[in-house]
């Protein structure tokens, strides 16, 4: 934000709390297939492998705890704001379009997004000091 210089402090962080709510909403946005697919996933495993159910619920389980954190993020955002943040509409339209696709495909593109967001993590956030702690955890733990 600093190579910005037609914006004084305040509005940096304004600027910073938008882009922080944009990266929250794209998550959000973006992993709403994963939860669906692995209850698919585990419906087809109730009986037999009980270890890989397991599994599969509490996968489940963690990324139903993502979205909630996510969203009370953007919500802890716009209240700070005082104004609601504009969202892309549709999520759960895309994600039925990624569910039609083949399981393989879902399943990759689970482990890229997975992926690629460990790897902006370490390499932009654990050790930026001068991003806000609590955004820096909403990213570690996402």
């Amino acid at each position: 934000m600093d190579g910005i210089g037609c914006l004084n402090d305040a509005e940096k962080r304004t600027l910073n709390q938008i882009r922080g709510n944009s990266y929250c909403h794209i998550f959000a946005f973006v992993e709403e297939y994963i939860i669906p697919m692995v209850m698919d996933h585990a419906r087809d495993n109730v009986y037999g492998d009980e270890t890989r159910l397991h599994y599969l619920l509490a996968f489940a389980q963690q990324e139903v705890k993502h979205q909630r954190m996510l969203e009370r993020a953007m919500d802890q955002i716009s209240a700070g704001l005082g104004t609601t943040c504009g969202i892309i509409p549709r999520r759960e339209q895309v994600a039925e379009v990624v569910l039609g696709k083949s399981r393989l495909t879902a399943l990759l593109l689970t482990s890229m997004i997975e992926w690629f967001t460990q790897l902006h993590y370490k390499e932009h956030v654990q050790d930026d000091r001068d991003l806000d702690t609590l955004f820096r955890d909403i990213l570690k733990f996402h």
